[in-house]
Order: C-alpha cells, then structure tokens, then sequence
C-alpha cells in the first residue's frame, strides 16, 4: 500500500510539474516577445536637450584626439620619421612596400587607423560647434575653443599626412593645402585653450 501511495504521490508530482511548466512556457513565450522590446536610442535631440550638451560632449572630443595622437604616431613610423624598434608596433609597419589599406585605413577604435581616426574627430568637432554650442547657454568660451582646438588639429592632421581627403560625408577629396587652409582659423579661435594650438598654428602656416 505504501509503494502503491508513493507512486501515486510520485506521479502525481511529475503531473504537476508538466503542468506548471506548461504554464510557464505558454506565459513566458509573451514575456520575451521579441515585437514587445523597445531598445532606446540616443538621437541628436537628445544630446541637444542634455544637462550642459557641452561639457557632457568634450570628455568625448578628448578621448578621440588621443585615439588620433596614437594614430599619427603609427604613421610617422611608416615614414621612417620614428623608429620602430620597442616600441611594441607591428613589425610590417617598418617596411611600406607592405603595408596595405586595411592596415593604415582600419576603422573603430584602432590605432593604425588614421583616416579613419581624424574622419571621426572631425565630425563629432563638427557637431558641437555648429550644432550643440550654438544652443547651449552653459557653453563657456572655454569650452568653445577646446573644440575649435580639437577640430583645427583634425584639419592640421589632413594636411599633414593626406594629400587629398574630403572634409565632409561624402565629400569631394579636397587637396592638403584645402586642409591646411581651414585649420587656420579653428586654430586661432582656440589660442584660449592654450599654447598648444600656437605650436598648431605655426605648422599650418609653414
């Protein structure tokens, strides 16, 4: 009798449990409705109506103008105008005859990437000088000509190391002198910001 309860209890169990996942299944198939997700996305507008638009964006303009720095550097190698040697760089890079396009135009966060690199300084520079700063009270002059700054020394890095590259999304390729030419008075609006964008100037006017 004892065996005959217990296997009724245990069937009755494993019933149970059947139904319970049935139910969980049956629930959890609206619960993880793929149609229901709704994943945010930051849009221009809402870094425009951001708390000092900004100073929250320069962190952002900083950390892209040491991406570039650490481009420019892997190309200066390429010219042989730095040595390789301990410096941990890829070894191809000592020798130009091998080095490709997907080495020196890589794109993301790569260092060997400098196309790419000042590209993306330039426009995020772009964006909140022509359309962040205008409309945002809290942008001190400061701040304005930090990134002046940053975007005359993406124009200077054009005109340093290409020597024809557009100045906008799809744009025509314009010649380095186009470049140089425009870093110019980015520059000057950024002699505020430091000495730093008077040693860029010196080098755009050469």
């Amino acid at each position: 009798m004892k065996d005959n309860c217990t296997s009724i209890f245990g069937r009755g169990r494993r019933l149970a449990a059947a139904v319970l996942l049935a139910c969980l299944a049956a629930s959890g198939c609206d619960a993880i409705d793929p149609t229901e997700v709704n994943n945010p996305t930051t849009t221009d507008e809402d870094l425009a109506q951001a708390t000092n638009p900004t100073a929250a964006l320069l962190p952002g303009l900083r950390a892209q103008f040491a991406r570039l720095i650490n481009a420019y550097v892997v190309a200066e190698v390429v010219t042989d105008n730095y040595s390789i040697h301990g410096t941990g760089i890829i070894q191809t890079l000592d020798s130009p005859q091998e080095v490709t396009p997907d080495i020196m135009n890589s794109t993301g966060t790569s260092a060997n990437g400098l196309y790419w690199n000042v590209q993306e300084l330039r426009a995020l520079a772009d964006f909140v000088i022509e359309e962040i700063a205008p409309n945002d009270n809290t942008a001190t002059p400061e701040l304005v000509a930090e990134a002046r700054y940053y975007r005359g020394m993406a124009y200077l890095t054009m005109g340093e190391a290409f020597s024809y590259v557009p100045h906008e999304a799809d744009g025509t390729p314009q010649g380095a002198d186009v470049a140089l030419t425009r870093a110019v008075p980015d520059l000057q609006a950024a002699t505020g910001f430091g000495p730093q964008a008077n040693a860029a100037l010196a080098r755009a006017y050469r």
